[in-house]
């Protein structure tokens, strides 16, 4: 060990100190997109159930045809 004090020393200290064992902010990282996913699955879901029940006037005023709402409402919830 080195008496020098400053950057230098605290970046030897690092190089030396065991990894830790556990959720690490790759785990982290992976657990919030995980989150995020099915979130975003969830909302997909919800949106196209919404969209099979609209009538063809709420259709017409928001500029969608039934052949285009019915390929929407068919695709998989995963696909955005």
């Amino acid at each position: 060990m080195s008496i020098i004090t400053g950057a230098k020393f605290d970046l030897t200290i690092a190089r030396v100190r065991p990894r830790r064992r556990g959720w690490g902010p790759t785990a982290l990282s992976l657990w919030d997109r995980l989150c995020s996913a099915v979130a975003q699955w969830q909302h997909n879901r919800r949106s196209r159930e919404e969209l099979a029940h609209l009538t063809l006037r709420e259709l017409r005023d928001i500029g969608i045809t039934p052949g285009e709402r019915d390929r929407e409402c068919n695709r998989p919830f995963w696909m955005g």
